[in-house]
């Protein structure tokens, strides 16, 4: 877990969604994410997966589907935009953060720690 960075709390998200049905889920729902980091270089995203408990394989497919989709809309930019899960909330879901480039990096806000 990384140092606590009180700065952090205060970002709000960009993008939330939730993941009922981890198949058939689309992570094209996340594009505006990707092009504004893809097209604003003072800009990092962060995309946080969080799982609903016990669905650590749900998790991982999701963050696998958006990794693989933000590889095909941002191209080499991918190198600004962080995809990880984030810990367990009551539900599966996803929420994107953009911050400037220089901005401590955002944190993940699980309701359960992993």
């Amino acid at each position: 877990m990384p140092a606590y960075e009180p700065a952090a709390d205060n970002y709000l998200p960009y993008q939330q969604t939730n993941v009922v049905n981890v198949r058939s889920w689309d992570p094209g729902s996340l594009v505006a994410t990707f092009e504004k980091v893809r097209t604003d270089p003072t800009l990092k995203g962060f995309v946080f997966v969080h799982c609903k408990r016990g669905n650590d394989q749900d998790c991982s497919k999701v963050q696998n589907k958006i990794a693989r989709a933000a590889r095909m809309v941002m191209g080499p930019e991918t190198n600004r935009l962080d995809v990880a899960i984030g810990g367990y909330t009551n539900r599966n879901e996803v929420e994107t953060f953009l911050i400037g480039k220089d901005s401590p990096n955002a944190m993940a806000r699980p309701a359960y720690p992993r």
